[in-house]
């Protein structure tokens, strides 16, 4: 069977996380081979937050190193403690990418100032960067677009590429546009959507995400397995599109 991974849960040390036992028993009730675990708490926090959120998702990871790829989080705005500590989370705890949050963090995905930076150490550590997308003026796909366009050898991963109903005018400018953007498919209601977003950045960009517990994975699932792509197709959007980004046989 085809390796089922999930870009996009989140699990943290905060009382109101949810844990990694907790994810490995999601996986499991849905048939999920492995996950993107990202932290949850620590959006808008202090650095020794951001640095505690990702100590636990490093160790998650190690305790179930088969079923968990863990990233880490930090603050643009915290700029040289935040690139020293998605530093730390990469070589130091061995964490496979970058997670951010515009919304929460109150910047603009296309701010070079804040995010030039960490563009350039995402491409030195070779991990992807995923950010929190949306319909906004600050996390639209327009903003994505250009931002790929300027690392284009950074990958770089829009999560909730149709959360709200996404400018398809922009998006499907974006998809066409650059070769190192990454499409996640969490928070879309829309199959056809799916298949068009397919047409315009082809199957192997789309990465199927549940972003557990917020949302149902059986239902971010089945919106991809009746999005009318064909097998093949949606077997790369459901895991082994994400297996190959984190460098993990399918």
């Amino acid at each position: 069977m085809a390796l089922r991974f999930d870009f996009h849960a989140h699990i943290g040390p905060f009382d109101e996380d949810r844990r990694a036992e907790e994810l490995i028993a999601m996986l499991d009730a849905h048939q999920l081979d492995r996950s993107v675990a990202f932290p949850s708490r620590g959006l808008h926090a202090s650095p020794s937050m951001y640095s505690r959120a990702n100590d636990y998702v490093a160790d998650a990871m190690q305790r179930f190193p088969e079923r968990i790829s863990g990233f880490c989080s930090v603050n643009p705005w915290h700029r040289d403690e935040a690139l020293a500590e998605f530093e730390r989370g990469v070589r130091q705890l061995g964490l496979r990418g970058l997670k951010l949050h515009p919304p929460t963090q109150g910047f603009d995905v296309f701010n070079l100032d804040l995010m030039g930076p960490i563009m350039q150490l995402g491409g030195e550590l070779n991990v992807p960067v995923a950010i929190h997308g949306g319909i906004r003026e600050h996390d639209n796909p327009l903003r994505f677009g250009l931002l790929s366009e300027a690392y284009p050898d950074v990958k770089l991963v829009m999560l909730h590429s149709n959360f709200g109903g996404t400018d398809r005018v922009a998006i499907r400018w974006a998809a066409e546009h650059t070769r190192n953007l990454y499409f996640e498919t969490s928070a879309s209601s829309e199959p056809a959507f799916i298949e068009a977003l397919a047409g315009w950045a082809s199957p192997q960009r789309i990465l199927y995400g549940s972003d557990w517990p917020w949302l149902p994975p059986r239902l971010m699932v089945a919106i991809v397995e009746y999005s009318g792509l064909h097998e093949e197709a949606r077997q790369d959007i459901l895991g082994r599109n994400a297996g190959r980004l984190m460098g993990v046989a399918s």
